[in-house]
């Protein structure tokens, strides 16, 4: 096993407009507004419009590998 940090993620990721509904109704909250892109970077800033919507690339395999990592899906998420 290789020392060191790693940085899990998810697998087959969803988008913010599944999960973040989903994880509302799971804690009793109000569901989240929809907002468009070009509403949201004013009021969030570019970088965190771009980290939530684009970013891609991560993978688990050095995990799974060296740690025999095997991540579950989310149970709360559904189908």
């Amino acid at each position: 096993m290789s020392p060191g940090m790693y940085n899990i993620v998810d697998d087959d990721p969803s988008s913010n407009a599944v999960w973040f509904p989903a994880l509302a109704k799971l804690i009793g909250a109000l569901a989240p507004l929809r907002v468009g892109e070009q509403e949201a970077v004013p009021h969030n800033g570019a970088d965190a419009v771009y980290y939530a919507l684009q970013l891609r690339g991560a993978s688990n395999a050095k995990a799974k590998k060296e740690l025999r990592f095997a991540p579950r899906p989310f149970e709360w998420l559904g189908d």
